[in-house]
């Protein structure tokens, strides 16, 4: 047997499990003067990452679709970070029963 494998020789190895959960924060959200200006900025970001992740992206000015998926994403966001109490609460209730906050 070699003897890096003997039990006295072994170097003790650990390891560190790690769970990262992302916060949205909607401060940004407070820097602009327009909930249309808002839209648009959020619409113009979402063309910049289609870019950038080579999909498909439209060039010039900013459609109608592309104005609802970015007022979507700010729902969404604004959602999630105001209900994220109750959120959790649904997630985690397995039994299927509705708190009475919601009901």
């Amino acid at each position: 047997m070699p003897l890096d494998r003997l039990p006295e020789r072994q170097i003790p190895t650990e390891s560190i499990n790690l769970v990262t959960v992302p916060t949205l924060s909607t401060d940004w959200l407070q820097r602009f003067s327009s909930f249309t200006r808002v839209t648009r900025i959020v619409a113009h970001m979402y063309r910049f990452i289609c870019r950038i992740r080579n999909q498909f992206s439209y060039s010039g000015f900013i459609r109608w679709s592309e104005l609802e998926h970015a007022l979507k994403i700010i729902v969404k966001v604004t959602q999630s970070h105001e209900f994220r109490d109750l959120i959790k609460t649904l997630s985690c209730n397995r039994n299927g029963t509705i708190p009475l906050s919601v009901a």
